[in-house]
């Protein structure tokens, strides 16, 4: 008979076995003092040459005895932190168990509520640690002893960890050497409809040109660094005093620098590469500068591609050096910072020596420039330090220090921006405004240096006047990086081993992402340089340059003067208010109505944007709908003038829980409108031009899930009819109302469906990420309105309402960011 006693004598005793297998095992696997300093060996080897290896890349910058003296400090002082760290954990040991516990609890908890992402390292130190003790301890031991006298047992642990060991370094090692696989690339929006505009029957913009080309260099004469800028430039340039805007030249580091270079911030100099047509000018006059990248790594020259395009094409590039500027070894606890305002203002002065060639008779470069088309470009940190440049050109004075005098003026007509940065340099204190100055911006979704879309912060800044005829665009360009647009840069944003944790392997070749920054450059120059319109555009539109671009996703929004704007969403946080002083907005079973800044990975757009979701499976009556009811006076959209919107999706639920779709957005004491022509719409129906009799004629073009709506292809592979839309795109009509109440419409598709929100893995291994995977880029949508019109009754010269019916796509959320009118271009759709 099984007792009380009984079981409690048999409990004791299984716990006492499993109490004395623990610790037996334990003492077992537990490395004795030479396994314990063999591990502790191979941790310092392994550790070492992940400092030693990306160290000896820089031998061909600063020489193997500059490269030993940095590797030398590193380990010093890593050796006199293991002893202060040693100390603390001797003192540790006296702190009570509890204690001890207490403390070593709150580091992660710390880490959670401030929000740290250490996944990465832990994982990779966790690993590392793991692999070199064991690599070090097998081999140690294995050196230590002969294999004779180990017994049996301890043989299986040898051979065990030494496999374990080095076989984890080793695949280790692969997987971080290894670039990464390619990925399955997602729809492509854009091209995936039925409506495709037509192709350019233009030159290629990025062809050779007719232009026999030249190359010299100009400099101080006196670089200790770089021959071309010493001794051997050809044209001998003074140096410049920028005192002014480099406060952080100081310190050791600023010692070390001017050491370095040979030069100080009073004695900056003037340097570059030029590319330029060796015929009789003059040419537009094209100023390009890098950005931030290691100092002895020289960056301008990565342009040569651009450079040898443009001046085959009659342009005069510049690369102008400013490396000086950039991160260096040379940074001992603090570095060079916050000089960006000096990229920009460095600029500006070698324009000013320019403007004296251009005058000098004896000048190489008498009449050679045409100072009065001049554009600017920067990539990176270069990219906002042009928008620097146009601002202090415009100024009377440095908007930190007034006693700093500007005197510039140059007909700056243009500037391109290459994956910026933005307010690194906030002239007092705010983001740089400009005005009247032509822009292009274009950033890679794949950019693990800048990884947010930060230009879109000076396109929103950017504004023309009335009388002004320029344009601005903004291209996001898929599966391209930072550093490939320049040739020496190449597919490495980030400094090894930290960007072997990324997946290279689904990058754009390096060949096609920098055809798509000739194509765009020079198409840009084109037309704001030399009047060429016709490539205007290309910027409307990616689509009608695909003969010259290679197959990617391409976003883009566009802008120009004398657009007039129905809502912009900036005028006040009115929901039901627009731009256009008069009008107003109404809603119908909206379940997602708000106004919101436009966000990025890192801030915002510093623009507000409309959030409008539906869910149409929820509602059993009329779709969803937004409508904007015009002032008195309506609007003229005859002439060819074009009806645009920037939409992005919002990768949001259409029905956030807070919400009840059936009573969201109705407007209080709303009453039936009789007039309201999008009432009776139903899904997959297309309005065609009709009088107001209260009567639809409809012309049937689907059901909204196979050809007429976003389900473009069917549902062939099985997915539910809500993947099908989103993989896709969202779709949906477009309905204008004239003075008279006759009404036309059209789908959102016959432009382009609305892409998908694209997302990415940067990482090898997806918890590994830094950063989102994907922000909001808005996508330029235009319809030529007397076209699409056509020989109907409609008034396309009195718009009274304009109207977003949701009937197609048949959930969703997007983001309108801006709508209106403008000027006709030509070309439509």
């Amino acid at each position: 008979m099984i007792t009380r006693r009984k079981i409690k004598e048999f409990s004791r005793s299984f716990a006492v076995n499993i109490k004395n297998t623990t610790l037996k095992t334990v003492r077992a696997l537990t490395p004795g003092k030479e396994a314990v300093k063999g591990g502790g060996s191979g941790i310092i080897v392994v550790t070492a040459l992940l400092i030693i290896i990306p160290l000896s890349g820089m031998i061909k910058y600063i020489g193997i005895y500059g490269v030993l003296t940095i590797i030398s400090v590193l380990l010093v002082a890593a050796a006199l932190f293991a002893l202060l760290a040693d100390l603390l954990l001797k003192l540790a040991i006296k702190i009570p168990l509890l204690a001890r516990l207490a403390i070593l609890a709150s580091v992660p908890l710390v880490m959670i509520s401030l929000g740290i992402n250490n996944q990465a390292f832990i994982f990779t130190l966790f690993f590392l640690l793991i692999f070199s003790f064991l690599a070090g301890a097998a081999t140690r031991l294995l050196y230590l002893r002969r294999w004779g006298e180990i017994s049996t047992k301890n043989k299986v642990l040898v051979i065990a960890a030494l496999f374990a060991g080095f076989g984890g370094l080793a695949v280790g090692t692969a997987w971080l050497i290894h670039p990464g696989r390619n990925i399955e690339p997602p729809v492509n929006a854009a091209i995936s409809g039925k409506y495709l505009p037509d192709a350019l029957q233009l030159q290629d913009p990025s062809s050779k040109g007719e232009y026999d080309i030249m190359f010299i260099t100009y400099g101080s004469g006196e670089d200790k660094r770089r021959k071309q800028y010493g001794r051997e430039a050809d044209i001998i340039t003074p140096p410049v005093n920028g005192s002014a805007f480099l406060s952080s030249w100081e310190g050791l580091s600023g010692k070390l620098r001017t050491w370095y270079f040979g030069f100080d911030r009073y004695n900056l100099p003037l340097n570059a590469k030029v590319w330029y047509p060796a015929e009789e000018g003059p040419f537009p006059l094209v100023l390009a500068v890098h950005g931030n990248h290691l100092a002895q790594d020289w960056s301008e020259g990565g342009y040569a591609y651009l450079g040898e395009l443009l001046a085959g094409r009659g342009f005069i590039f510049v690369s102008v050096d400013q490396n000086f500027l950039n991160g260096s070894f040379t940074n001992i606890f603090k570095g060079l910072s916050n000089e960006n305002d000096a990229r920009g203002w460095l600029l500006l002065k070698h324009l000013e020596q320019w403007k004296k060639w251009n005058k000098d008779t004896l000048s190489l470069f008498f009449n050679k420039a045409d100072m009065n088309n001049i554009a600017l470009m920067g990539h990176s940190r270069g990219g906002e330090a042009a928008g620097h440049a146009a601002l202090f050109n415009t100024l009377p004075h440095y908007p930190d220090d007034g006693r700093e005098l500007f005197d510039f003026n140059f007909n700056i007509r243009s500037i391109i921006s290459i994956a910026p940065s933005d307010r690194q340099y906030e002239p007092a204190g705010t983001g740089t405004p400009l005005k009247d100055i032509n822009y292009f911006v274009m950033h890679g979704s794949h950019d693990a240096d800048v990884q947010s879309f930060l230009g879109m912060r000076q396109f929103n800044r950017l504004g023309f006047s009335e009388d002004f005829h320029g344009f601005k665009s903004a291209l996001y360009i898929y599966r391209a990086n930072h550093g490939q647009f320049n040739t020496s840069w190449g597919k490495r944003d980030l400094s090894p081993p930290r960007i072997n944790l990324f997946n290279l392997g689904q990058l754009l070749p390096e060949e096609n992402q920098q055809q798509i920054a000739m194509v765009y450059i020079s198409a840009f120059l084109e037309a704001t340089l030399k009047k060429e319109k016709g490539y205007r555009q290309l910027f409307i539109d990616h689509r009608t340059g695909r003969d010259w671009l290679p197959e990617t996703i391409f976003l883009g929004q566009y802008e120009q003067s004398g657009m007039q704007f129905i809502s912009d969403f900036n005028e006040d946080l009115d929901l039901r208010t627009t731009s256009m002083h008069g009008g107003m907005i109404e809603t119908e079973n909206l379940t997602v109505w708000r106004e919101q800044t436009a966000k990025l990975k890192w801030g915002d757009q510093e623009t507000r944007s409309a959030v409008i979701g539906w869910n149409n499976s929820e509602n059993d009556s009329l779709p969803a709908r937004y409508t904007f009811v015009l002032p008195e006076e309506g609007i003229d959209g005859s002439d060819g003038r074009m009806l645009f919107l920037t939409l992005s999706d919002a990768d949001e639920s259409p029905d956030p829980p807070s919400l009840e779709p059936e009573t969201v957005n109705q407007q209080p004491d709303e009453k039936p409108d009789s007039n309201r022509h999008d009432g009776n719409l139903k899904s997959g129906e297309v309005f065609t031009t009709t009088a107001n009799n209260g009567e639809h004629e409809r012309k049937r073009s689907g059901t909204g899930k196979g050809d007429g709506g976003n389900n473009m292809n069917g549902n062939e592979k099985g997915c539910s009819p809500q993947y099908e839309e989103k993989r896709t795109g969202i779709n949906f009509t477009i309905v204008l109302t004239d003075d008279k109440g006759r009404t036309m419409s059209f789908p959102l598709e016959k432009c382009s469906l609305l892409q998908p929100r694209l997302k990415k893995q940067m990482t090898k291994l997806s918890f590994m990420k830094t950063a989102p995977e994907s922000e909001p880029i808005f996508s330029f949508f235009y319809f030529n309105i007397e076209q699409l019109a056509g020989v109907g009754d409609f008034n396309a010269g009195a718009v009274k309402k304009v109207s977003l019916v949701f009937d197609r796509t048949e959930s969703g959320v997007i983001i309108l960011d801006n709508i209106g009118f403008m000027p006709g271009t030509g070309q439509g759709i």
